[in-house]
């Protein structure tokens, strides 16, 4: 839902390809035809595999970003990163 939601609204720019995510349950599967690569520890291999140059975080509103030495690997790698909140992206209007 949160992938048609970000390609529907027109706001956020960009092409998603691929996710992260930390629950194993959804590594090697697809969601909306992006494959699930793994967790936190696969960014970096994900963003040189898929030659990646933005990273959305969609990190629930009541959640901190997690201050990991994979976001300063990220930003030391001059990767562009915006946070979206995923209760809120449906409030994006269509386009």
């Amino acid at each position: 839902m949160l992938i048609r939601d970000i390609h529907r609204s027109g706001e956020v720019d960009g092409t998603v390809v691929c996710i992260i995510d930390d629950n194993k349950n959804k590594w090697g599967r697809l969601i909306d035809n992006i494959p699930v690569v793994g967790g936190r520890e696969s960014i970096l291999e994900a963003v040189e595999k898929f030659a990646v140059d933005k990273i959305f975080l969609a990190i629930p509103f009541r959640y901190r970003i997690p201050k990991t030495r994979y976001l300063a690997n990220l930003q030391r790698n001059h990767l562009r990163i915006k946070r979206i909140f995923p209760e809120c992206i449906s409030w994006l209007p269509d386009r």
